[in-house]
């Protein structure tokens, strides 16, 4: 009786599918998303959750003589859809003209995972988990858990036949899913050119003359802490919609998580500071004074909000030496 009940669980072990070992590190796996997303044909239907709510989304992406060429429709609410052709964007609406969206969210596909993924390895470890079923394909697995306190950590479910992101899951330190993106259609290959980019006069937004043009304002405001691994990507001078007095915009990333700093002027004169997280999203405002000025600073990022207000408190003008400054006596 034990030699046919041995026999019998060795059967049943041969019929078990067995795990295939994952090729390659997750670096490399990691490299592989990064450019697929830049030179594949695709086309499907997803997902995109948050303490917000649920949306769905339709996505096409095409490269055309080396060129990107994307576009996302809204199929929750009112009609909406963003365009991209190359560095060019326009936003849509029905019934209305050129409108500005915030698809912070969608960097999932259009630019949070495109990043220098050995540089993260101070910062995050790399690890490959289990293989998943997603929208009918197999999703390889690999985590990237934060090294400190002042991150957060993403699960990503890569094709294994293209390399796209099938999934992704953004997580707090206590382990709760703050936000998720998942495909649940998905088709690679040849994708028309007509069916991503619709007929007709679009309002075109250049963003590489914008990202240009950030960089010609000196930089009159600096960070007396931030986290490791955070470099500045980005700096602009623009015009509050509200108060229409300058404000001076700063973005650092760690090739992950970012967070934009924004400094301008403050009429109320009163010293006070407010903070509040909302999902991933933490945003800190806090209005200190400067010899006879006051100014306003706001955090906002995918970063915990300990995190957020640390660097808030940190801000500080820029220390600039006049060349014209009289030599000590």
């Amino acid at each position: 009786m034990h030699a046919r009940k041995l026999i019998g669980l060795l059967v049943l072990s041969w019929a078990l599918p067995v795990a295939a070992a994952p090729q390659g590190s997750p670096v490399e796996w990691l490299d592989r998303m990064s450019t697929a997303f830049r030179s594949e044909n695709y086309q499907g239907f997803f997902i995109y959750e948050n303490l917000g709510g649920l949306l769905t989304l339709k996505v096409m992406h095409g490269v055309v003589d080396g060129q990107e060429k994307e576009r996302l429709v809204y199929l929750d609410g009112p009609y909406r859809e963003m365009i991209r052709d190359g560095q060019k964007i326009a936003y849509i609406r029905q019934g209305q003209g050129g409108v500005t969206l915030k698809p912070g969210y969608l960097a999932a596909l259009s630019g949070r995972f495109k990043t220098d993924f050995q540089k993260l390895g101070g910062f995050y470890q790399l690890r490959f988990g289990g293989d998943v079923r997603i929208a009918n394909r197999i999703g390889r697995h690999v985590e990237l858990l934060p090294r400190d306190k002042h991150r957060y950590g993403y699960h990503l479910w890569l094709d294994h036949d293209s390399g796209l992101l099938l999934k992704s899951e953004m997580h707090g330190d206590k382990g709760a899913v703050l936000e998720r993106f998942q495909f649940v259609d998905l088709s690679v290959g040849n994708l028309p050119d007509g069916d991503v980019i619709p007929p007709g006069q679009h309002a075109w937004i250049d963003r590489s003359a914008v990202a240009a043009h950030s960089e010609e304002s000196p930089l009159t405001w600096e960070m007396g802490w931030v986290p490791d691994g955070f470099n500045k990507t980005g700096y602009r001078k623009t015009v509050s919609p509200v108060s229409q007095k300058p404000v001076d915009s700063l973005l650092y990333s760690d090739g992950l998580a970012a967070f934009s700093v924004f400094v301008e002027e403050d009429m109320t004169r009163v010293l006070s500071q407010s903070s509040e997280q909302s999902g991933a999203t933490a945003a800190v405002s806090r209005v200190f004074r400067n010899g006879d000025a006051y100014y306003n600073v706001t955090v906002v990022g995918e970063i915990p909000l300990g995190t957020a207000e640390r660097i808030a408190v940190s801000v500080k003008p820029r220390q600039v030496e006049s060349p014209f400054q009289a030599p000590a006596q």
